[in-house]
């Protein structure tokens, strides 16, 4: 299969490397996706003094507890495919499951 065979198959890839292996050409093109991971956070405090208008501190007593949960959502980078060149034909592919 030739370069543009790949190409009008995957499209255009996010990576490619270029050497020479035993006097021959060698391309690899590096496919990747986007992976979601999900990221859960939880926050715990507490806070004492005094509080009043003004900044009166004689006011009366104060506690404040606090809580906070957070989800996010981030996407990183995973390779998803790579193929392997030689003379600008196939010689080789590798798959992520």
């Amino acid at each position: 299969m030739s370069r543009d065979a790949v190409y009008l198959a995957l499209g255009a890839p996010n990576n490619v490397m270029k050497g020479s292996r035993a006097g021959k050409e060698t391309e690899m093109w590096r496919y990747t996706s986007l992976q979601p991971v999900v990221s859960n956070s939880f926050f715990m405090g507490a806070g004492a003094g005094y509080f009043g208008p003004y900044g009166n501190r004689y006011w009366g007593p104060g506690f404040g507890p606090g809580m906070m949960t957070t989800t996010g959502t981030d996407f990183i980078p995973v390779t998803s495919a790579v193929i392997q060149f030689e003379n600008a034909k196939v010689t080789g592919w590798e798959r992520a499951q």
